[in-house]
């Protein structure tokens, strides 16, 4: 009996209440449900990207692109609010074991995230909903002090 009961509490401890501890979703996560869907997009990379609600908290997308290199990549990507920094966040895991991180606005019809961590160096991107149904997204890299420089770009159209 005794275990059991420590077992009901150690489980009561981990199961998360929501976001920052809240049970109601921030309003600021319905500026995420235009990404939901499914997505095809070209530009110096190509592939698809599925996304659909975690809940009423996270946007997880599946995404499988090729580089202009034709080497093939998986990645899982999360967004989500953070209601304490008023930012939303991201994180992307690829099938090669990279992780990124990003902190993100929002303004108008687009986003911009900026990475962090070790792998971000001055990276950051950019989303922009052109239409319920077209996005263009843009990558640029900064040297230490430098003009932002853009490294890749595309159109994604989604398709359901």
């Amino acid at each position: 009996m005794r275990r059991m009961l420590g077992a009901v509490l150690m489980i009561w401890m981990l199961v998360p209440a929501g976001v920052n501890g809240q049970n109601t979703p921030p309003e600021q996560l319905q500026n995420l449900d235009w990404i939901v869907g499914d997505w095809v997009y070209e530009g110096e990379n190509s592939g698809t990207w599925e996304c659909e609600w975690l809940g009423e908290f996270y946007v997880v997308c599946d995404e499988e692109f090729t580089n202009e290199e034709g080497n093939s990549f998986k990645a899982v990507e999360v967004f989500g609010y953070d209601a304490r920094q008023r930012m939303y966040t991201y994180q992307r895991f690829f099938s090669t074991g990279a992780h990124q991180t990003a902190n993100a606005f929002k303004r108008g019809d687009f986003m911009l995230f900026n990475l962090t961590g070790r792998m971000a160096g001055f990276r950051r991107f950019f989303l922009t909903l052109d239409s319920p149904t077209v996005m263009r997204f843009r990558w640029e890299t900064a040297a230490a002090g430098g003009a932002w420089e853009v490294t890749s770009e595309g159109t994604a159209r989604k398709i359901q």
